[in-house]
């Protein structure tokens, strides 16, 4: 947003004190609402739950606790490699 000159020059404006604040979102936010509330709270509690409701099929499967980790360590990489990398980029 602020690569744009028109824009930086309107952000830069306001923090000077020079223009009025524009009626928008506060600077700094995407303006997209947060996908957090009542449902995506239950969804995660539900989604702990069914983990640990698996664990003893899973350690059924994988007699190795070594083998688990690995695993384990994967699919956190898999999972929160792409949201970590997006985070190092905005910043």
């Amino acid at each position: 947003m602020l690569s744009r000159t028109e824009t930086r020059a309107n952000y830069d404006a306001v923090r000077r004190g020079a223009a009025p604040p524009f009626a928008g979102p506060p600077s700094g936010t995407a303006g997209v609402p947060s996908r957090r509330g009542v449902f995506g709270t239950f969804r995660s509690i539900l989604i702990i739950m069914l983990i640990f409701a698996a664990l003893p099929y899973i350690f059924r499967i994988f007699k190795n606790p070594k083998s688990l980790l690995v695993i384990a360590v994967a699919i956190a990489i898999a999972w929160w490699g792409p949201r970590i990398v997006r985070y190092f980029k905005k910043k």
